[in-house]
This record gives structure tokens, C-alpha cells and sequence, in this order.
């Protein structure tokens, strides 16, 4: 905590928290480093939130009016934590649509940490990676419960795995609709608000003219790019009108995306089970069967993608019980 190297001391601060550190002196130590500017005051101060030092609350305040949007997230959060002030959090909600995609994300961490329920239907339509949203909603609905404000369990699980830019408030625009190869490119960068607009204006286009470009991206770098590949599939759900010879090929994809082991690339799998319902429905019914279950489908997030695909094809489910309680509301909202 005492060295010079400011990485160091960010790690060691992150550490305690994990440690659950309560050495007052060290403590003390961690809310002297608020006020050196040059350490990772975000961590500091999480740190502090984590390990339930109130009397920091007074070192922390004067923070939330930094300049730098994650310190001023962090020290929100920390003070609805510590001392449960909480009127400074609706302020974080205008970090869920700042030009920096690390500070979108941060700001969803800080209402996680905060507890900041009120706050998950803004954080459901920050443009982000799924996985933070997905993130979010776990940390902060009440469990058991069906519906919570305003928003319904099943619907907003739904939203999420369908994921459509509508949904969404986008940070960026454009003044006028870029060439396609463009919009493709963008799929390959890291601000997903970017992602969700070059999807959102590809919508509507001829899939027979945009299949020889898309093929050629996905095999040159698409299918080892996660990012890509998660919008890629996407897009194979928002076009018509394929050729017969991309469809197959589609599936090979498609079907492959579905029970992919890669870690990185999870956001895909459930995506590529919709889309394969809308795409390929006939396929898409051999599989649901070992989709939806638990033993033979682990990640739960796809065997949820799997009964939203049996209620858009006219399915009843197949297996009744499920350990995960998301999916079990899910099986239940047959019934209603």
C-alpha cells in the first residue's frame, strides 16, 4: 500500500476488499490514498465501500463531484453503501450513455454496487454488451419475484436475449446511412453502441446482396472475433430473403455458435438459437429438445433462448423442472 508503483497499490486495495480486510490501520492507509490523484481512486474507494468502512463517508463525499465520471460513479455508489445516501444516484444514470463505452460500464457496476434497483430499467437499455446487463439484472431482482418496477421478469429476460437496437439508447447517429461495407466493419469494433446502430441501419436490407460480403467477412474474421460474430448472428435474424446455398451454410454457423465451448464467445450461443428459429425453424425443432435440457445444455441463458424459441414456434416445453429460477419462470410462463 505503500509503494510507488500506483498498480500495485490499485491491486492491493482491490485485494483487501477480496479479503475482507478490517485492520483499522489499514483502513486509514486506503482513505489517505483519496486524496492522491494520481492513484486508481475507483478501486480506493470500492475498496473502502466493500469492506463497510463508514467512517470514510466523509473522505469519499467531496468525490462525487469529480471530474472523471468513474470516481464520481464509485463515490455514489459508495455513500448509498456506507452511509445509504442515495439521493446522489440518479446522477449515474446519465453515465449509462456517456461517449465512453468503459464508462457506460462502469456506471452499471456502480448501481450494482449501490443496490440501485430503481435504476435497472435505464440500465436494460444501456447500449452495452449484453453480459453487463445480463449482469445487473441478476445482482438486483428480487428473487422470487415476477414483476418489479414496472418491468416483468420473462419480458425483460426476453428483451435482453433478443437484444434489438430498438430497445436500446444509442449514443451514436449518423447523418447519413453508410456503405454496407462500413456498417459491417463497425461490427468488428469495441463500442457496442456503435454495433447496435450499423445493426440497426443494416435492418431492411437485400440479404441476397449483402451474402457474398458477409460470407467473405465471417470467414476472413468474423467467426474468431466475438464481438463480430455475436452481431453477425444477429443479422442473419434481421434479413430475408437468403439464398438457398447461404442457408446452409447458415446453419453450419449458426448451429455451431449454439454449442460453442468458447468462453469469449457465450453471447452467441443463445443468439444463435433464435436466430436459427427464425432462420430455420424446421432445424431448429431437432434440437430443442437437448437445448432445454439442463444435463446436456449447462449455460442457462441457452436453454432459456430455447423456450423462447418453442413459444415462437408453437411449442409446449419438454422439461418441466430446471435449477435455474430465470428459467423456471420462463417453463411457467407457458401456463399464464
Amino acid at each position: 500500500m505503500n509503494s510507488d508503483d500506483i498498480y500495485l497499490v490499485e491491486n492491493s486495495a482491490w485485494a483487501l476488499q477480496q479479503l475482507n480486510c478490517q485492520d483499522q490501520a489499514v483502513h486509514q492507509r486506503l482513505i489517505a490514498l483519496l486524496k492522491d490523484e494520481t492513484q486508481n481512486r475507483r478501486v480506493v474507494i470500492q475498496s473502502l465501500a466493500g469492506l463497510g468502512v463508514k467512517e470514510a463517508a466523509p473522505s469519499i463525499r467531496p468525490l462525487i463531484e469529480d471530474p472523471q465520471p468513474g470516481v464520481r460513479g464509485a463515490a455514489r455508489a459508495a455513500m448509498a453503501q456506507l452511509i445509504d445516501e442515495r439521493e446522489h444516484l440518479e446522477a449515474i444514470e446519465n453515465h449509462l450513455v456517456l461517449p465512453n463505452q468503459m464508462d457506460r460500464q462502469a456506471a452499471i457496476q456502480d448501481l450494482i454496487d449501490a443496490h440501485s434497483l430503481e435504476l435497472l430499467p435505464s440500465v436494460l437499455k444501456a447500449p452495452v454488451s449484453p453480459a453487463f446487463r445480463s449482469r445487473a439484472l441478476k445482482a438486483l431482482w428480487p428473487e422470487g419475484a415476477k414483476e418489479c418496477m414496472g418491468l416483468s421478469l420473462t419480458k425483460a429476460i426476453d428483451a435482453l436475449l433478443q437484444d434489438e437496437p430498438e430497445d436500446l439508447v444509442l449514443v451514436h447517429r449518423y447523418d447519413k446511412a453508410p456503405e454496407e461495407s462500413f456498417l459491417l466493419q463497425e461490427f468488428f469494433g469495441t463500442d457496442f453502441s456503435r454495433c447496435y446502430l450499423a445493426l440497426q441501419t443494416l435492418k431492411g436490407q437485400s440479404a441476397k446482396s449483402l451474402w457474398p460480403l458477409m460470407q467473405q467477412r465471417w470467414e476472413e474474421e468474423a467467426h474468431n472475433d466475438y464481438g463480430a460474430h455475436y452481431f453477425f448472428i444477429h443479422l442473419f435474424r434481421e434479413l430475408v430473403d437468403w439464398p438457398e446455398a447461404a442457408l446452409s451454410v447458415i446453419e453450419h454457423w449458426l448451429l455451431d455458435a449454439a454449442d460453442t465451448l468458447r468462453p469469449q464467445f457465450m453471447k452467441s450461443k443463445p443468439a444463435a438459437i433464435l436466430t436459427l428459429a427464425t432462420v430455420l425453424p424446421k432445424r431448429c425443432r431437432e434440437e430443442l429438445g437437448r437445448w432445454t435440457n439442463p444435463e446436456q445444455t449447462p449455460f442457462w441463458e441457452s436453454r432459456y433462448a430455447a423456450l423462447m424459441a418453442m413459444d415462437q414456434l408453437g411449442l409446449q416445453p419438454i422439461h418441466r423442472n430446471d435449477p435455474n429460477p430465470f428459467v423456471t419462470a420462463r417453463i411457467d410462463s407457458f401456463n399464464d
